[in-house]
């Protein structure tokens, strides 16, 4: 089966929890451990097609007659993409398993039918993030992924912190998706074809050859759209508000992959439709990821909220990232090694994403079920559902793990603890 149909097989199987949980809504346990073996075959699915794809170094298209006249949907699959889809299908599939266990402590008045949807509705989207091969169905498809993240945040909506996350969450992301928007633009109107709306197609925008100065403002709309998705300083300011208040879960993977997703944006654009860049572009990169990787640590060590800690330390890796991917390859014209699936590169340079999100996953899963600090106790429904704050005490990057605590939390500690993080045991607490 080639991986183009695995990855459309794997979405689609992504979504069918959406039909499929009403019908078995009687049953809580049944739809909780159906939805989300649904998604972990999907997810799973989604990684073979991207190491099929990033193995083989294929690239397929297709276009699918939907949406608005004349404005059909493209889709490609490009070692690029396939790179991505791996990194989010994996830590999909992970999250998946662990989201079994995590959504059955959800207090039973809650209702977890929404859940599902605009869970399975978030991890679809970023598939289709990277799938996308037109500025239309891109746009959807982020959309889609932003807004679902917006309800996945405004879960526990009766909590003023909540409605205050998801609000400031969804206006950042909604005014990179304007910027975004306005790249998108500039490119189309450069391209061949636009007078046929051929023009927003990104096969078109590829092989096109663009003014400097066009370019220049192509590159700063869209550097700054994404820059507002990845939570660049001094864009950042959603995450520390947004991941303390989601449910454990769910913040593994807005911190795990789809901040990455942002990163997939501004490879794509750079390097396989722009192509040419002057230097200073890679100078604007270096110094927004070098105040982003230092404020981010220091952010952080000041934290006693494990979630807020992960916040800025995603804030730190996404500025690492930025260095290490982008700027230097900028500057150096290290073009060769930068990125997969771009014509005349080479795959090895993106191995960052993919190590460093599994670390922070861990961290997030392992702390959703964690017996909380005494002062932390705050922060759950009467003791039913996982308290979402933690609070570390005055030593950053250790966390005690108590005698008594759910084996797959045990596993997900483990995980931190191989991350660089002390894992300390002690007896449970009384009354535990």
């Amino acid at each position: 089966m080639p991986p183009f149909d695995i990855a459309i097989a794997s979405l689609f199987l992504m979504l069918s929890p959406i039909i499929m949980a009403p019908c078995c809504a009687r049953s809580r346990s049944l739809t909780i451990h159906l939805s989300f073996t649904l998604t972990a075959l999907a997810a799973l699915g989604a990684v073979v097609a991207g190491v099929l794809t990033v193995q083989h170094e294929t690239a397929t298209s297709a276009i699918v007659l939907m949406g608005l006249p004349d404005l059909p949907f493209h889709l490609r699959l490009d070692p690029l993409a396939g790179f991505f889809l791996c990194v989010i299908g994996l830590l999909a599939f992970f999250v998946s398993i662990y989201s079994m266990g995590y959504v059955q402590g959800v207090p039973a008045n809650r209702p977890i039918l929404r859940f599902i949807v605009f869970y399975c509705l978030f991890v679809a989207g970023m598939f289709m993030v990277v799938l996308a091969d037109d500025a239309f169905f891109f746009l959807v498809a982020w959309e889609l992924m932003a807004a679902s993240s917006y309800f996945l945040v405004l879960y526990e909506d009766e909590k003023a912190e909540n409605k205050r996350a998801a609000y400031l969450y969804l206006v950042i992301a909604h005014v990179g998706a304007i910027a975004i928007l306005l790249s998108f633009g500039v490119m189309a109107a450069q391209a061949d074809g636009f007078a046929t709306f051929q023009g927003y197609t990104f096969d078109s925008m590829r092989s096109t050859h663009y003014p400097v100065g066009w370019a220049t403002a192509a590159f700063l709309l869209s550097f700054f759209g994404f820059a507002a998705k990845a939570g660049v300083i001094p864009l950042h300011v959603w995450l520390p508000e947004a991941h303390p208040v989601a449910p454990s879960n769910v913040s593994a993977l807005m911190s795990g992959v789809m901040l990455k997703t942002s990163i997939y944006g501004i490879v794509r654009i750079t390097f396989d439709f722009l192509k040419v860049f002057p230097w200073w572009w890679g100078g604007i990169v270096l110094v927004l990821g070098l105040v982003s990787a230092v404020l981010g640590v220091l952010y952080a060590l000041m934290q006693h909220d494990l979630k807020r800690l992960l916040a800025y330390h995603s804030v730190e890796n996404i500025g690492i990232i930025l260095i290490g991917l982008i700027g230097l390859v900028m500057d150096l014209h290290l073009l060769p090694s930068a990125a997969p699936g771009i014509p005349g590169t080479d795959r090895g340079a993106l191995p960052h994403p993919e190590s460093r999100h599994v670390q922070g996953a861990a961290l997030h899963g392992g702390r959703g079920r964690a017996p909380c600090h005494p002062r932390a106790q705050h922060g759950g429904d009467g003791g039913a559902h996982p308290p979402h704050a933690l609070d570390i005490g005055p030593v950053p990057g250790r966390l005690r793990l108590h005698r008594g605590t759910p084996s797959l939390q045990r596993i997900c500690l483990g995980m931190a603890h191989l991350s660089g993080v002390s894992v300390l045991s002690s007896p449970a607490p009384p009354g535990t």
